[in-house]
């Protein structure tokens, strides 16, 4: 991941998304931060959902430092697997996510940085 005055830009290779359309969208935030979106969606709880999830993980592990997760601050009525990160640059989120109605899983990742004045 890098920076470069406002833009943030992410490189990940996982290889099981090679299959997965992937949709991305940046956003401004109240705390003066800037965030990338991205969404992967799958077949319902498909293990190649789960094999994405896995490699994105370690992915992100390997250039960030875990956050401790507080399961309280989650109330959702699918499966929901949610792992934050910090890195130098700000928090890296990646999750999980069963959506029953949608009959999909999504793997989501969000980077989401400070503005720099």
């Amino acid at each position: 991941m890098s920076q470069a005055g406002d833009a943030v830009t992410t490189t990940f290779h996982p290889s099981s998304f090679a299959l997965a359309q992937v949709d991305c969208a940046p956003s401004c935030g109240l705390g003066g931060t800037v965030a990338l979106h991205c969404a992967w969606p799958f077949e319902y709880r498909s293990a190649q959902a789960l094999d994405a999830f896995d490699s994105l993980l370690g992915q992100v592990a390997a250039c960030a430092d875990p956050i401790a997760a507080d399961p309280s601050s989650v109330s959702q009525p699918d499966s929901y697997d949610l792992r934050q990160f910090h890195s130098r640059m700000g928090v890296i989120r990646v999750s999980l996510k069963d959506k029953g109605a949608l009959n999909q899983t999504y793997v989501f990742l969000r980077v989401e940085c400070p503005l720099t004045p």
